[in-house]
């Protein structure tokens, strides 16, 4: 029976090398550094490879955006004050090897009632610009949920979220921007003064149909959202032909385009024409009958129908309307996403996850890791770390180890006082010549520097200098030091040091992380670094390691590190999901593990290895070479 129920994992599951497994990361999993931290871990510990960060919610970047600013006076969400959430994201995702988005939630959405609504009680930038308020027919603004727009159709509202998108792009190493409500909020909208004046230049002066149904007034304004949709794109490509430019509309109609009718969302236009990557269709329903009803309109209906299928991941939703899916459901629809050939899938959402929900992804729907469709394989491999403790980090006499302020993943910190000359130097494993994001893991205090020296090394040996606020609270976790150029091999990158720290102030030392910067060498070819070629280097919570070498003949060596002590299993099965050989089974202690694998008596071919420990499971291949 462990064979068979093995075998159906594998059947409907990532023996293939690409799949899509994004999943939305809403600004309630904002909260904090260490909330993101978190929140990254168990998406990656799931084996999804995307998520979906909220940068613009509610009519306010969740990023410090010099755009915004100039039209409002503020540079951030004021819930946000002194942070760059995506910046947090961005390196919280990068160290767990996931791809990350910025998912401008709202589009065209400029305010919310019940959230910082400014003094015109519509939004900030409605204060700047209260001309640029979208209307009904009736003339009223708000929608149902208290939301107010921007109108669709200004030239000066386009180009103001253009600037954002253009902003996100050029300022971060970004894998992605996912759009989102590039719609009307129904068909009752589109009836402010600039829409209005469009339509009479292009109708011998007469006002636009009262009946927002009118066929001729909706291709008007939905083509509007076309053009858009086509200058977002070209935009963002423009900065960086590298990010993936995506979209998130909505679809929940067997029988009728229900986005196009409902909202002027004419996505099918979109994909055919290229104006997207890719769109992660919202089609959050609580059986797999329901979604096959769905895609088969978009894909087959007669009259009107999307031919490109590998621009098109269906979105699932672990709790559509707040009622939870059964587990059996949500693994048809998957499967049927994969049997009709598609290449994954997104869910909405972080926040509906529960222990079983995690244990359920990462057993069954995700039991292995799955390259991203359309990537060069490992475009996103997980961060570099080196702890400050590691063999080969140098550092002066003088510093001192603390146990009461904490580093990464909770271990002790170093910290160091303002008299003599005291340094600590880092070498890291570069596994490819290319440019690297180098990051510094900051366990702040209120008596560190506010200008702590980090001197930053690319392959040339020439340091530059960067100053670190250790002090902030703000600044506790991962900030980027910068971007350099690194040859292969070991590399010294990066020199903490107590250079006119300021009297009585203390400077902090603790992990280094680099992570492939994929903005400046979106060519690079990363292959795992592999433990054994770093002495010391700490287990990840959980890590299973690629076999070396592979492929192989006959002889191998499996490498897995433990967080803790307990029961562990390595299996190894064919491609039929039985078991060809148990490697070990038994109690182990924490720490790096190295297991020997002889495959003399096995005939050539792919097989698949699997580590279970606890709660934990991961599977990965190997190929056998006679």
């Amino acid at each position: 029976m462990r064979s068979l129920v093995l075998y159906l994992f594998l059947a409907v599951s990532p023996l293939a090398a690409q799949e899509l497994r994004g999943i939305w990361l809403s600004r309630n999993e904002l909260g904090s550094r260490a909330q993101i931290a978190a929140v990254m871990d168990t998406i990656a510990a799931n084996n999804f490879n995307t998520v979906y960060v909220n940068c613009w919610s509610r009519g306010y970047p969740l990023f410090p955006s010099e755009v915004f600013s100039k039209h409002t006076g503020l540079t951030i969400d004021p819930g946000y004050a002194g942070r760059d959430v995506l910046a947090e994201a961005i390196a919280e995702g990068h160290r767990r090897g996931l791809a990350v988005e910025a998912w401008f939630e709202y589009g065209f959405v400029g305010g919310w009632t019940g959230y910082y609504p400014g003094t015109s009680g519509k939004g900030k930038i409605f204060d700047a610009h209260p001309d640029w308020t979208a209307k009904k027919s009736d003339g009223s603004e708000k929608d149902g949920s208290n939301f107010t727009w921007m109108s669709h159709a200004r030239p000066d509202v386009q180009e103001f979220l253009l600037q954002l998108h253009a902003e996100v792009a050029r300022k971060y190493d970004i894998d992605g921007i996912e759009f989102d409500r590039i719609r009307y909020a129904g068909n009752v909208y589109g009836y402010d003064a600039y829409t209005d004046s469009l339509w009479k230049a292009s109708h011998f002066g007469a006002a636009p149909p009262v009946n927002g149904a009118d066929a001729e007034w909706m291709r008007f304004r939905a083509d509007i959202l076309n053009s858009f949709m086509r200058r977002a794109y070209d935009t963002v490509k423009a900065v960086n032909p590298n990010v993936s430019v995506t979209n998130a509309p909505g679809f929940y109609s067997s029988s009728s385009y229900q986005s196009y009718n409902d909202n002027l969302q004419d996505w099918f236009q979109w994909v055919e024409t290229g104006s997207v990557d890719h769109v992660q269709v919202q089609m959050y329903v609580n059986n797999d009958n329901t979604l096959n009803a769905y895609l088969n309109y978009i894909f087959s209906n007669p009259v009107r129908s999307v031919t490109k299928k590998e621009k098109v991941f269906p979105a699932l939703a672990f709790s559509p309307n707040g009622a939870a899916t059964a587990t059996t459901e949500l693994m048809k629809m998957v499967s049927s996403t994969r049997t009709r050939g598609m290449q994954g899938n997104a869910w909405w959402y972080y926040g509906d996850l529960t222990p079983e929900l995690n244990a359920f992804l990462r057993t069954q729907v995700y039991p292995a890791k799955a390259g991203l469709p359309g990537r060069i394989p490992n475009w996103r491999p997980p961060g570099i770390i080196v702890h400050e403790t590691d063999p080969g980090v140098t550092k002066s006499d003088g510093w001192s180890t603390l146990t009461t302020v904490k580093g990464f993943e909770g271990t002790n910190s170093l910290a160091a006082d303002s008299t003599g000359n005291k340094w600590v130097e880092y070498t890291a494993p570069v596994p490819a010549d290319g440019w690297y994001e180098v990051y510094a893991f900051v366990p702040s205090n209120p008596l560190r520097s506010l200008r702590t020296p980090h001197d930053l090394y690319d392959s040339s040996g020439i340091p530059r200098r960067v100053y670190i606020d250790q002090s902030s609270n703000l600044n506790k976790g991962w900030n980027k030091v910068g971007d350099v150029y690194l040859k292969q091999g070991a590399r010294k990158v990066l020199r903490i040091s107590n250079d006119s720290i300021g009297y009585q102030r203390s400077a902090a030392a603790d992990a280094v992380m680099l992570t492939i910067n994929r903005k400046l060498s979106p060519s690079a070819v990363i292959t795992e670094v592999r433990r054994e070629n770093f002495p010391g280097a700490r287990p990840d919570r959980f890590w299973l390691g690629q076999n070396f070498p592979n492929p192989f003949n006959p002889s191998t060596v499996i490498r897995f590190a433990l967080p803790a002590a307990g029961p562990a299993e390595l299996t190894v099965y064919d491609l039929l999901g039985r078991e060809v050989s148990v490697l070990v089974r038994g109690a182990f202690a924490a720490g790096e593990h190295a297991v020997p694998f002889d495959a003399s008596a096995l005939a050539s071919g792919l097989y698949l290895y699997r580590l279970r420990h606890g709660a934990y499971s991961e599977a990965k291949k190997m190929m056998l070479v006679r």
